[in-house]
């Protein structure tokens, strides 16, 4: 029977299973937050794949958060300096920064790391992962990976790869390539990504392992022969693309990922708010399907999950930087 006690029943148990919500709702929307503009120190060059999705974000960012993004481009020591940058600010939510492989990779190279990835960074959330991809110039002889080993092998020595700078994703694939089929390829670190790509075109340089946001629109263009992807499976921004395995090159799977940080200090309150914010413009259709257009899955998780990405990705390729001598440009 619908008595009045029986509705105050009622309401009262909506008004309980509603609670938790309520305060997941007072969590992520922090009075008085954002203030004013946020500063997104962007630690690597304008008109590269970070950049650009970078931008993207922000774009989109804004708007969820209610206020403007200031996109700041801060390079130098593979990213660092744009993370040193972001560990001086204020841990008031108003600086955030992109971060990526590059930058673990990076701090693993330096005795003094100008920054520390586990220590100095609040995590926010992961927002990508994308692989590199197997590049020559769109006039190179080799038409396939088989090809390109054939070259290498044929004049030692004399060919080479390029990347953004020692430790770089793009690094670490060539030197794993280069060990896998057993070639003498020497290793050019260049300070930009998009300027190594120009002189890959060119054929100046023999090849390049890039990341997909980057090489993929000048493969599209026709700057660019795509051979192979360093991944355990085809994309989708590429389906014709074959796997290295697939080529007869496995075991050079070199995974890049993405996400975001603030300072160390950064209350929790604040950083929930920005990462809620982030899944919401994330996982637009529209935002999804323009990353997956360059070959990049977008993530999103806690920050407490990417922070132990963070600290795992540090020890992980510290072993390895080690053990292949790799040393800073």
């Amino acid at each position: 029977m619908d008595n009045p006690r029986s509705r105050q029943r009622r309401a009262t148990l909506a008004a309980l299973c509603a609670l938790p919500w309520l305060s997941l709702r007072a969590a992520a929307q922090v009075p008085g937050y954002p203030a004013k503009p946020i500063r997104f120190i962007v630690p690597f060059s304008t008109g590269g794949g970070p950049d650009l999705s970078a931008r993207r974000i922000a774009d989109a960012l804004g708007p969820r958060l209610g206020t403007s993004m200031v996109v700041e481009n801060r390079v130098g020591a593979t990213g660092m300096i744009g993370l040193a940058e972001l560990a001086r600010s204020p841990a008031d939510g108003h600086v955030i920064a992109l971060v990526n492989l590059a930058n673990t990779i990076a701090q693993s190279m330096q005795a003094k790391p100008l920054a520390d990835t586990v220590r100095d960074l609040a995590p926010v959330t992961l927002v990508g992962r994308q692989y590199t991809i197997l590049c020559v110039a769109p006039n190179s002889p080799a038409r396939d990976v088989a090809g390109l080993t054939r070259l290498l092998k044929d004049a030692p020595g004399q060919h080479t790869f390029a990347s953004g700078g020692n430790g770089t994703p793009a690094h670490l694939a060539g030197e794993l390539y280069r060990r896998a089929v057993g070639v003498d390829a020497r290793h050019i670190p260049y300070k930009a990504l998009p300027t190594a790509l120009t002189d890959v075109g060119r054929g100046e340089i023999s090849f390049i392992f890039s990341i997909g946001n980057s090489a993929i629109p000048l493969v599209r263009n026709g700057r660019l022969r795509a051979l192979a992807i360093a991944a355990p499976q085809r994309v989708a921004a590429l389906p014709d693309l074959p796997t290295l395995a697939e080529a007869g090159v496995p075991g050079v799977d070199v995974q890049s990922w993405t996400g975001i940080v603030a300072p160390a200090a950064t209350p929790r309150a604040i950083v929930d708010t920005l990462n809620r914010a982030l899944r919401d413009v994330m996982t637009q259709p529209e935002m999804r399907t323009a990353f997956e257009n360059l070959g990049i899955e977008v993530v999103h998780n806690s920050p407490d999950e990417f922070g132990a990405l963070l600290k795992s990705e540090l020890q992980r390729w510290t072993a390895f930087v080690r053990q292949a001598g790799i040393t800073q440009d």
